[in-house]
């Protein structure tokens, strides 16, 4: 048995060390590292698990186009069985819309790129190289089909399930490109600061794609014998693994020197349940599809809201839910209401059992001559009780547009009324949701996060292309940190901004009774640059500080200048009028003369 030893090591630094090594796996022993990959899929598949029926339950309810939890589901039809009122589905959509639009919106600027020096950032190359590398980047965006993954995967997933995924993939055209993920096909794992650092997910893919993607020499004798047999559109489960690189060396060649590594692999054919690792290969000589590894981890992954060290959040749809489910149940039972109170069950006699009964209006109904009895309706169906179900339904569905925050969203997505009508400004929001914007404030935060992630990532693929503009002297060696300046995060601001507004308008006030010295106290230039940042006004609007300085030193000079030639003029006015003024003594003298002398008068009266 090995020595007990309860000190620290150099090896371990652990007060508790056992004398248990930590095991290196070779990175040509593949079977280790294919087994330890999928023991990790299982763990994490079974830690998802606590998620799953949830999951299933906001799929069938609200979003049910959007999960893949069997990996037969590639190409499923849209199935709406449980939905028997569309409210919470579009409530949903209306929610996604409105984070788009306010977010990320592709219509107007979202993203400034600044510096950590704030008066630096004001220096004007500077900003004017901030400003044109923020405007190379969301056209690299664009280009790249951000906008489209943002709307179709990553906020309606958040709006419904809390949870958004997209991966972003370098592309040697387009720079880079974005895949969403659906709900069900992926596990997450964090680290202990809470942050996404590892994602396990699979996928079908064709025989066709397999070969072509990775090349004949990289896939099984399985998929082989598929391509031969010209199953091309026979599918086969992929495993991906992302997930921070055990091997990296700072400054390493090849795979090494990548922070997070990545490998696919093959897990066989088609299983009953996502991530069933049905018939997997137990080839000795299959290897990986492909390894590879990224500088920055290439998940975009956006969570709502998280408790304590939970990596699955919770979003608005598990708030909806109840509400969703409760709104089906009442539907149906309306729809059964009205159906019983236009076409009621009825009540016959036995002796018309084998007569024809007709219901059709105005067809003649033929008795049995003497019969008592009459034909009724078994129950009857007042009007007051569907209309009352109906109101409850009306109660539902506001319940459920409150959890997916419609009131606000559809301020920023529904057209104006009128053609001459502004669109919804930030103030506008702010001053009349106050209270939802507190409430959105965590989410933008997070929000917030992984859109600085596709920033930092979406800086080092445009430097490694060599896209970014050569930057000034003075910031060589800083680092970039991005600002979101959309409508949403603007509205967050504005009540900032309005603290200023109302302190200008006090210290207007306080000069107005005291006089200009109570204006000393407010720096303007400062005051009005941030005002001009916190609204999100664009770098080329407002003037550069130097050339202020010089326009208020000419304004300066024009005035000291006007000043001295008024001071001037007057005197020369006071000397003519001394020199018409006679003394009264009979000398022939004026005033001027008896002032200053004959010299002066002279020079005033234009002598010599």
């Amino acid at each position: 048995m090995p020595e007990i030893n309860y000190g620290a090591t150099a090896e371990t630094g652990s007060p508790f060390y056992m004398g248990i090594d930590k095991m290196v796996v070779r990175p040509n022993d593949i079977l280790e590292r294919r087994r330890r990959y999928l023991v990790r899929w299982t763990s994490i598949k079974a830690e998802r698990s606590r998620q799953w029926q949830k999951w299933i339950d906001l799929t069938d309810y609200i979003m049910p186009e959007r999960g893949r939890f069997l990996t037969t589901d590639h190409n499923k039809p849209k199935v709406t069985a449980k939905i028997m009122n569309n409210t919470p589905t579009r409530m949903a959509r209306v929610l996604a819309a409105g984070l788009m639009s306010g977010c990320t919106p592709r219509a107007r600027p979202w993203l400034e790129l600044t510096i950590p020096d704030d008066d630096l950032a004001e220096y004007g190359p500077v900003k004017m190289w901030l400003w044109e590398y923020t405007r190379r980047m969301r056209k690299v965006m664009e280009m790249s089909g951000f906008y489209r993954a943002m709307s179709q995967g990553v906020y309606p997933d958040m709006a419904t399930y809390g949870l958004g995924a997209c991966m972003q993939e370098e592309d040697p055209i387009k720079v880079m490109r974005f895949i969403p993920l659906a709900i069900g096909s992926y596990g997450l794992a964090q680290d202990g600061e809470q942050e996404i650092d590892a994602i396990l997910y699979e996928e079908p893919w064709t025989i066709g794609e397999l070969v072509k993607e990775f090349g004949w020499e990289n896939v099984s004798n399985s998929v082989r014998v598929a391509w031969n047999a010209g199953s091309y559109e026979q599918y086969m489960v992929v495993l991906r693994v992302i997930e921070p690189n055990s091997e990296f060396v700072p400054g390493g060649f090849g795979r090494r020197g990548m922070k997070w590594g990545s490998v696919w692999m093959e897990l066989g054919g088609l299983g009953s349940a996502s991530g069933s690792l049905l018939q997997p290969s137990a080839d000795p000589t299959i290897g990986f599809l492909r390894e590879a590894g990224y500088q920055e981890f290439p998940l975009m992954c956006g969570r709502w809201a998280t408790t304590a060290r939970d990596v699955y959040p919770t979003g608005p749809g598990h708030d909806a839910l109840p509400d969703a489910k409760g709104l089906m149940v009442l539907e149906k039972r309306t729809l059964l209401g009205v159906a019983k109170l236009v076409n009621p069950p009825m009540l016959i006699p036995d002796t018309m059992r084998l007569t024809r009964l007709s219901m059709l209006p105005g067809d003649p109904v033929y008795v049995p001559g003497g019969m008592m009895e009459s034909i009724k309706p078994a129950q009857q169906v007042h009007h007051d009780g569907v209309q009352r179900t109906q109101e409850t339904i009306r109660f539902y569905e506001d319940r459920i547009a409150a959890a997916f925050y419609a009131d606000l969203m559809r301020r920023l997505v529904d057209k104006p009324e009128s053609a001459g009508k502004q669109p919804v400004t930030a103030e506008e929001i702010a001053e009349t949701k106050q209270e939802i914007m507190l409430q959105l404030g965590p989410v933008l935060d997070n929000v917030n996060d992984f859109l600085a992630k596709c920033v930092y990532r979406t800086h080092g693929m445009m430097d490694r292309r060599h896209l970014v503009p050569p930057a000034p002297r003075e910031i060589r060696g800083q680092a970039l940190v991005p600002r979101f300046i959309s409508i949403l995060f603007q509205a967050q601001k504005m009540i900032g901004v309005q603290v200023k507004e109302r302190a200008i308008q006090f210290v207007g006030q306080m000069a107005q009774l005291k006089g200009q010295e109570a204006t000393d106290c407010l720096d303007t230039d400062k005051t009005i640059d941030g005002y001009f940042d916190e609204i999100g006004l664009s770098p080329n609007c407002a003037v550069p500080l130097q050339a202020r300085q010089q326009a208020r030193a000419a304004r300066a000079q024009k005035q000291q200048a006007m000043e001295q030639g008024q001071a001037m003029l007057a005197a020369t006015e006071g000397a003519k009028n001394l020199s018409k003024a006679q003394t009264g003594s009979g000398d022939g003298q004026n005033l001027l003369a008896r002032l200053l002398g004959p010299q002066a008068e002279a020079q005033a009266g234009g002598g010599a």
